[in-house]
């Protein structure tokens, strides 16, 4: 009996581990590429329209930065982590691939949910860099600006 109870929670724990791997996102390493000429990349630059009460389901490809120019002086930057993402419109979630992101190396957002209220939503997304100021240090960063759902 206790072979048959430690198979059946082995099996299931299995198929629970499979199923959350197979849930997480794919970063798109075809299509986003640094087409800027800047350190770092986001894409898509435009999200897609989502629509009240619909499933909306979008991946965002982020290759992070490795240098940061700061008052004429470029830093090195460690590594990059997500502390919040404000601005979602209500029923949107997101969920990183990873915690910490490496310069230079392809991570995912997805963003998945049900909206339940119309508008314009101008995404916030707050990180902390580790940059190399004399030592590594962690320096804030609000990104305002170029992330939207309507």
């Amino acid at each position: 009996m206790k072979k048959a109870v430690f198979f059946l929670l082995a099996m299931t724990m299995g198929l629970m581990a499979s199923i959350q791997v197979s849930a997480q996102c794919v970063p798109d390493t075809i299509t986003c590429v640094d087409t800027t000429g800047k350190p770092g990349e986001v894409c898509p630059v435009d999200l897609p329209d989502g629509g009240l009460n619909a499933v909306y389901d979008e991946t965002i490809t982020i290759i992070p930065p490795g240098s940061y120019t700061f008052w004429d002086q470029e830093l090195t930057i460690f590594h990059i982590r997500i502390d919040s993402v404000k601005n979602l419109p209500p029923g949107i979630d997101y969920f990183p691939n990873a915690d910490i992101f490496f310069p230079d190396t392809a991570y995912c957002i997805q963003l998945n949910g049900t909206p339940t209220q119309t508008g314009v939503f101008d995404l916030a997304i707050y990180i902390s860099a580790l940059v190399d100021f004399g030592g590594p240090t962690w320096y804030p960063v609000v990104d305002d600006t170029s992330l939207s759902i309507t």
